[in-house]
């Protein structure tokens, strides 16, 4: 009996001449996994999954100004024979402080909820930091439309006198309704439901 080693593919194919059996027994370097196809909805985890990070981001950001200011208060309220009306003032404006970083400690819950979602999604499917081109294209993406957002506000802002807080929150909203903030804002309401 007479053996015969044929190599194709990566693959040995042992056959034993004579005897009429024949086997085949998987050698060679391993393949490299199969290519995730990508779909709408891995699209759409990419972009809110950088949409989510950068929102906590900057809520990270705005609660550290918001605990700094809230620290040059509470030192202003502590000085010794300060009037009262100036008490009341500051003690109104540290209520205020309080308000804004505890709701701005929420959104951040919130979208670190929303990013998670995405992240397990993208995990799942394989494409967590292993598809460039797709990583790339959602971050392209986001960065169109956090452009265009700031492009809005920008521009709104240029008519507001300096120090009119009505006119920037005026500014403010009329950026959040711009396509793209609509867009990015969505993310938090897909991650309620997404598959």
């Amino acid at each position: 009996m007479r053996a015969c080693l044929a190599i194709a593919t990566g693959t040995v194919i042992v056959s034993l001449i004579g005897s009429g059996i024949a086997s085949a027994q998987s050698s060679g370097p391993p393949r490299p996994p199969q290519q995730t196809a990508v779909t709408d909805n891995d699209r759409i985890a990419a972009y809110c999954m950088e949409a989510s990070f950068g929102y906590v981001s900057r809520l990270t950001r705005f609660v550290t100004i918001l605990r700094e200011n809230r620290g040059k208060a509470q030192a202003l309220f502590d000085q010794p024979a300060l009037p009262a009306d100036d008490k009341k003032q500051i003690a109104d404006a540290m209520k205020s402080l309080d308000g804004d970083i505890v709701a701005s400690e929420e959104k951040i819950k919130r979208w670190n909820g929303s990013m998670k979602v995405f992240m397990d999604h993208l995990q799942r499917r394989g494409l967590l930091g292993t598809d460039l081109a797709l990583h790339t294209a959602a971050g392209t993406e986001l960065k169109r439309d956090q452009n265009a957002v700031s492009d809005v506000y920008r521009s709104c802002l240029r008519q507001c006198d300096p120090g009119n807080g009505a006119c920037r929150r005026a500014c403010d909203e009329t950026a959040d309704r711009s396509d793209s903030s609509k867009r990015m804002l969505a993310c938090e309401r897909r991650a309620q439901n997404f598959n």
